[in-house]
């Protein structure tokens, strides 16, 4: 089974994309800091061929805003010449200036666009559509379990399928372990092929 992370995105970054007119575009960058909000790809273990799923929990519910493959790793330099075409002298600014900066020049970007503290830029393929509906089923939510270093563990804080509290998804990239994530995969393919036909 390959190998699947759970990231968890905050209501305002998914409105903020949800402005930019990012909804129904693939995912195609996720962005790794050194804060809770936004953690770091690599020190959780993902690696190129291993999928992360952006979720993220509004009244109760979780959803999957979309997946990516991991393709490689970047560092901020290349990812604005190379992969954004913009110039070298964009790098030179302090990340908080340059996010301002992007935003107010490409607004449009959405999510290609840096932000926060970050310090690794990680670069996708096979990206789904980002959506803000793709809940995931309360059963699935209830059996969920993640891997860790002392073995499963599920979603806590739940009441009969409804998340009370999103802590136990902060702060981190999580492994799904693999009965989990072929229920995530399943969702997000079964939402593809209905689209498809439509």
């Amino acid at each position: 089974m390959e190998r699947a992370f759970t990231v968890l995105w905050t209501s305002d970054y998914c409105r903020q994309l949800k402005r930019a007119g990012d909804v129904g575009k693939a995912l195609r960058v996720l962005f790794g800091g050194s804060h809770l909000s936004q953690p770091k790809f690599s020190s959780f273990g993902v690696r190129p061929g291993d999928w992360v799923y952006p979720i993220r929990v509004h009244q109760g519910s979780l959803f999957i805003v979309s997946r990516m493959r991991v393709r490689s790793y970047v560092g901020l330099p290349q990812y604005l010449t190379g992969v954004l075409g913009l110039d070298p002298a964009y790098g030179e600014l302090h990340v908080w200036k340059l996010a301002e900066r992007l935003a107010a020049e490409h607004p449009e970007w959405g999510h290609l666009l840096p932000w926060g503290c970050l310090v690794e830029v990680v670069l996708g393929e096979d990206g789904a559509e980002i959506r803000l509906d793709r809940a995931v089923p309360v059963e699935v939510v209830e059996s969920l379990r993640f891997l860790g270093s002392r073995g499963e563990r599920p979603i806590k804080h739940l009441q009969e399928g409804r998340i009370k509290s999103s802590v136990s998804l902060q702060g981190g990239v999580y492994r799904l372990a693999d009965i989990s994530a072929w229920h995530f995969a399943r969702r997000v393919e079964a939402d593809q092929d209905e689209r498809a036909v439509l």
